[in-house]
């Protein structure tokens, strides 16, 4: 224990989440070194909580680091503390992983700049951006459809290829004047 943590009597334990009061981003711990003591309602650590908001709560059962003050009436959660039980869910000092408890990952793996958002089966995503999205590069999707429920499709310097079909250099076959129809589009 340092000078500072014996002169104000500050203790750091480890403990087990026994409650969560998630409107005020708190948790109660038990220790099991202290006969299972339980400590009162304990403020959680966050990265951000004045302008810009970051929450995130212990679950029920986790270990966390605590300090606590020398009554131990009063402390801070400082962070979850990985175990032999709870291992990370990556062992690389380049990457930054949030896997979740249904399966859904966010990953950045800065040696090989790439980026990983995985949702579970059923998972739904939604993105609001009032002032647009703008991807640079190219895009592939592998399965599902796209539907543009309200707007259009533009391609102001480019073309739009649908089954071989170029939609700004097709032609048509069978073209008659007067108020008959054509027949399908040529592929290009």
């Amino acid at each position: 224990m340092s000078s500072t943590q014996q002169e104000f009597g500050v203790t750091a334990r480890n403990g087990l989440v026994s409650d969560i009061d998630p409107a005020r981003h708190k948790v109660r711990v038990i220790f099991p070194e202290l006969d299972n003591l339980e400590s009162f309602w304990l403020s959680v650590l966050a990265r951000k909580s004045l302008k810009d908001k970051d929450y995130w709560l212990p679950d029920v059962g986790e270990q966390v680091a605590v300090l606590m003050d020398a009554f131990g009436e009063d402390g801070w959660v400082l962070g979850a503390v990985f175990s032999d039980i709870d291992k990370p869910s990556v062992t690389s000092k380049d990457k930054r992983n949030v896997t979740f408890a249904d399966g859904a990952v966010i990953e950045y793996d800065r040696q090989t700049h790439h980026f990983d958002l995985r949702l579970p089966a059923g998972a739904t995503m939604s993105i609001t951006a009032d002032g647009g999205i703008k991807v640079t590069g190219n895009v592939t999707i592998e399965k599902g459809d796209i539907t543009i429920a309200n707007g259009s499709l533009k391609a102001p310097n480019g073309d739009v290829v649908a089954n071989g079909v170029s939609v700004s250099k097709h032609s048509h076959g069978g073209v008659r004047s007067g108020s008959e129809n054509t027949w399908a589009a040529n592929k290009s």
